[in-house]
């Protein structure tokens, strides 16, 4: 009975001596999640390359959902899978920044991850190789090195999966002083964005369709308009529907 009676104070007295708030959040230094991906919707608003045999679905691996794209072909040391995106914005590291990639089978067990650094040289950086080195889990992340990075290049020499094929769930860089939480994933007034998958634009408010830059218009259209009416007014719109 004294036994179970000291037992219970210890787990009183331990529970009460952790510290109140253990909640951890993402900082400049301390990435939590990928809300702080820049890499949303990368297909979209900045410019990719896919180049290989083996090909991955870009608006999978950019979608933010951990739907894997698996290849149907193994892509190979003579003839890998590579996805470079160009246009990030150029914003250095500081403290802290990640990159890697997420799958839920079929990871990569040879790759390579280059970033272009625009601060201190202006030319490619290794930022993680596993080129020679077999590598057996379905997620990986690195630390960046202090760098402004406006290019990011993922090479993938071969996948986990039959044959070596490979998955790829999400393509990841999370930068937090270069974004703010998920953007490129919510469409923001504040914000210029296009849908994935179109040629609609939207800018602060207004909308382009086959252009980036709608200005002041409500709506503006790059091409030729087809319609069975229109109708112009100049008084002004009434209060009803």
């Amino acid at each position: 009975m004294k036994k179970n009676l000291y037992l219970i104070i210890f787990m009183v007295l331990y529970i009460f001596s952790k510290p109140a708030n253990c909640q951890v959040i993402t900082t400049n230094r301390n990435a939590v999640g990928l809300e702080h991906n820049i890499l949303f919707n990368a297909s979209d608003i900045y410019t990719v390359v896919q180049t290989g045999a083996a090909s991955l679905s870009l608006s999978n691996i950019f979608d933010g959902k951990m739907s894997p794209s698996y290849t149907s072909s193994s892509p190979s040391a003579s003839n890998p899978t590579i996805i470079e995106i160009s246009g990030l914005p150029k914003v250095h590291t500081q403290v802290g920044a990640w990159v890697g990639w997420t799958t839920r089978y079929w990871g990569a067990k040879r790759f390579k991850i280059e970033g272009f650094d625009e601060y201190y040289g202006n030319g490619w950086t290794i930022l993680a190789n596993y080129e020679t080195t077999d590598y057996t889990g379905n997620d990986f992340f690195i630390s960046c090195k202090a760098g402004a990075y406006t290019k990011l290049r993922y090479t993938f020499y071969e996948g986990n999966g039959t044959d070596g094929k490979l998955g790829v769930s999400e393509l990841f860089f999370i930068h937090p002083e270069a974004t703010s939480p998920y953007n490129g994933l919510f469409l923001s007034t504040n914000e210029s964005w296009k849908k994935q998958g179109s040629s609609i634009y939207y800018s602060n408010g207004n909308v382009g369709i086959g252009t980036t830059n709608p200005g002041n218009f409500k709506l503006a259209v790059e091409g030729v308009i087809g319609a069975r009416e229109v109708k112009v007014t100049t008084d002004a719109w009434a209060d009803f529907v």
